[in-house]
């Protein structure tokens, strides 16, 4: 049963201009638009917004880089110790108990196309789909020929679990249909899971409407893979999955599901770990993994002063220098830990161009810069 608009105005608290247009709506945009109201918490976003505002700038008195026992630089490693994670990764692998993670649910804004990242075209000939998921889909493919070959009596698989959004879901979809038989994996070995959209906010704090029947929303962010993956963990248990590599669609040199990383991170024990790249400039934009109070977190590049982004070490070295890449080990132990209902990560600001209908024209307005 359709909302009331007294019943959509009380819910929308601030936001009660998305409600503009509704005598102009037809039944159907009604249902639309009702239908997207109610499944926004729009208190618990108002109240985000407001907390990001206040947060003022941050303090950096107990930011410190990761120590040397925190990490392993790969280039540092002699054969035998190489030879033997590439060993452990390509067993478990062998056993099914590798996932990947890939993280496809953002829209290609900062590239000028409305297509999904990872269905682009490289233009490298190496296929007719040529595409970022046609690169990965061919390095898990590649991987369990080296497992089988190194495991004789295996039956290797690597679940790909492909995270989408409203916005990728359904041209993701039929593109990797076309991928996995050019490559000779099979859909069945693919999950794709949906992360939530969001309300866009203008910098005054108010939703932004797509159209005159829908308020603009966007992917939830990286962060968002762990409600999203919430629903997919029993199915995953059942698999006997252990491990999962976590990436960015977007990162066409990534290692996917790399034993040389599920071997090491096997080897340590450890529940977590994550790829970083020597930082060189202060300037890069790149963000860093850091300490901060003994914890480690990521520093994004826009947060880091640049007294800190320019300190070095003795031996001239940058001291905040492991560059985030966004890839991550997990172990199955700790995303469910993490993907529990009770662990809310805060939200961060991401400025984007967002398209709107401005409510004093009517017109739709397509930004030329962050809105």
């Amino acid at each position: 049963i359709m909302a009331t608009l007294q019943d959509l105005s009380s819910r929308l608290s601030g936001q009660s201009h998305v409600l503009a247009y509704w005598d102009q709506l037809n039944a159907e945009e009604k249902e639309e638009l009702s239908s997207q109201i109610n499944s926004i918490d729009v208190k618990r976003f108002e109240e985000d917004f407001k907390e990001i505002q206040a947060m003022g700038n941050p303090c950096f008195d107990q930011i410190s880089p990761i120590s040397h026992d925190r990490h392993i630089v790969k280039a540092d490693l002699n054969l035998e110790t190489k030879n033997k994670y590439w060993s452990l990764g390509l067993k478990a692998i062998s056993r099914g108990e590798v996932g990947a993670i890939v993280m496809a649910g953002g829209q290609a804004t900062r590239l000028g196309a409305v297509e999904p990242k990872g269905t682009l075209s490289l233009g490298l000939g190496l296929s007719s789909t040529d595409s970022l998921f046609w690169h990965q889909a061919a390095r898990i493919a590649r991987l369990l020929k080296l497992a089988k070959k190194m495991y004789p009596d295996s039956s290797p698989t690597i679940p790909w679990l492909v995270m989408t959004s409203d916005s990728t879901g359904e041209e993701t979809r039929k593109h990797l249909v076309k991928v996995v038989k050019d490559v000779g994996l099979s859909m069945d070995d693919i999950i794709i899971f949906d992360q939530a959209e969001i309300p866009c906010f203008d910098f005054n704090g108010k939703f932004m409407l797509r159209s005159r029947s829908s308020i603009a929303t966007a992917p939830d962010g990286n962060g968002g893979m762990y409600a999203a993956l919430r629903p997919v963990i029993p199915k995953l248990k059942d698999l006997g999955v252990k491990y999962f590599h976590v990436y960015c669609v977007d990162n066409i040199l990534c290692r996917v599901a790399d034993p040389h990383l599920i071997g090491c991170v096997i080897d340590m024990d450890a529940d977590c770990a994550g790829t970083t790249v020597e930082k060189t400039n202060p300037s890069e934009s790149v963000g860093v993994v850091c300490l901060e109070s003994g914890h480690v977190r990521v520093l994004e590049y826009s947060e880091i002063p640049q007294e800190l982004a320019e300190k070095r070490d003795p031996n001239g070295k940058l001291s905040f220098r492991a560059g985030s890449v966004a890839m991550h080990y997990f172990t199955m132990e700790f995303l469910e830990k993490v993907c529990d209902e009770s662990v809310r990560l805060p939200f961060h600001v991401a400025k984007k161009k967002v398209p709107y209908v401005d409510l004093n024209t009517d017109q739709l307005v397509k930004p030329t810069e962050p809105n």
